[in-house]
């Protein structure tokens, strides 16, 4: 097949390599494996990345000027008076999702696989070859531009990331999902082990919805030393300042900078356990099978994929978030903090060979369900598919 894949966003280019953005290696990981099983591939994208495909790179000059995201300025009655400050962002975009167009039409390309941008949606309907969206996010509020485009453009093709995303976006805009399909990462890139050193783990965006301030809370009840890893960039915010940063003693609570890919697998695999206690309708959560890679059980809040990507009691323990919303029958019966901790004292105290079992069986589960090899398989399905019905109706 001749297949293009498109990613517009700036954060793809090296200077923003301190910046936590999964949609890159997920990008890099299923161009390379497309590539290996002969097909033709074409990476939209910055032209300075390290791929197997083609790349054709968005403007350079642009792509190294000074700007903000444009990702926090979603409200309709914002872009107006914030244009001009985003205005680069934009044209960045833009300019590399038109001549992705340009250039899929030119060289014949059977199939365009795009992030789900809200400008590359109006494209659609001047390309005969089916284009495919990929949902990364949440629903967006209602009041957003990007749920705007969404919902008026909801018969377009979409890819979700786990079956709770799907469903809360067809509850709420009926969006057409074509299929589901969880990441994958190299397992061969997080090294394993059986053992661990004593202390909790969390790594992520430092905000609210992440559920830092519960993993600090029960690292202080439990008095177990609590590791905490995050960019720079989130550490200006009224959340951290205030619900965070008191808290770090560097006794109980510690915390280390944004970590380069080989710092974060030895800080995941030498972790005890990796919390995830977060408070939103998180899509996937990459961490998640990064961490079970290494042999990291989780304990986690069952929101979002969390259910999707965790075998309770096997590679960790899956708590409600409260008592008026309750996921799952899960084996530990508390809930919220509560709940938390009595996971994490379980996981504690099991006999060494228990745990020992444990971290394999979550080394397992990720080699099982969870590689790019089968994340490439079945995105290869997805476009075969959806080239047979475009045939189809031709």
């Amino acid at each position: 097949m001749k297949i293009g894949l498109l990613e517009p966003s700036i954060l793809m280019s090296k200077r923003f390599g301190n910046r936590i953005f999964a949609p890159k290696e997920l990008f890099i990981c299923l161009a390379d494996g497309l590539v290996k099983r002969g097909h033709e591939v074409y990476a939209y994208a910055s032209s300075e990345l390290n791929t197997l495909a083609q790349v054709i790179g968005g403007n350079k000059t642009l792509e190294n000027s000074e700007f903000p995201s444009a990702r926090d300025v979603r409200k309709v009655e914002e872009v107006s008076s914030s244009l001009t400050v985003i205005r680069n962002h934009f044209e960045y975009e833009i300019e590399l999702i038109s001549k992705a167009f340009f250039h899929a039409k030119q060289n014949n390309l059977q199939i365009l696989h795009c992030q789900s941008h809200m400008f590359t949606h109006y494209l659609v309907k001047f390309v005969k070859f089916p284009v495919i969206f990929t949902l990364h996010d949440p629903v967006f509020p209602n009041n957003t531009l990007e749920y705007l485009v969404l919902n008026t453009l909801s018969n377009h093709n979409y890819i979700s990331i786990s079956e709770s995303q799907k469903r809360n976006y067809k509850k709420l805009m009926n969006i057409n999902c074509v299929a589901t399909i969880h990441h994958g990462i190299k397992a061969e890139d997080f090294p394993f082990s059986e053992t661990s050193e004593n202390y909790l783990s969390m790594i992520g965006r430092y905000i609210p919805e992440k559920g830092f301030s519960d993993g600090i809370a029960l690292a202080l009840r439990l008095k177990t030393p609590l590791r905490l890893a995050s960019s720079e960039n989130y550490k200006s915010s009224d959340y951290y300042l205030k619900e965070i940063k008191p808290y770090i003693d560097f006794k109980t609570v510690t915390e280390t900078n944004f970590l380069s890919p080989p710092e974060k697998n030895t800080f995941l695999r030498k972790s005890k356990i990796l919390l995830f206690p977060i408070r939103w309708e998180e899509p996937f959560g990459l961490v998640m099978i990064e961490a079970m890679a290494c042999g990291t059980p989780m304990v986690a809040f069952a929101q979002g994929s969390v259910p999707e990507v965790i075998k309770d009691g096997k590679t960790g323990f899956i708590v409600n978030i409260s008592d008026t919303d309750i996921r799952g029958d899960w084996i530990v019966k508390k809930t919220g903090l509560e709940g938390l901790c009595e996971a994490v004292e379980q996981i504690y105290s099991m006999p060494e060979d228990r745990y020992r079992e444990m971290r394999r069986a979550c080394r397992e589960h990720v080699e099982k369900n969870f590689t790019v090899e089968r994340m490439v398989d079945q995105y290869e399905k997805v476009y075969q598919e959806i080239l047979n019905k475009d045939r189809c109706n031709q």
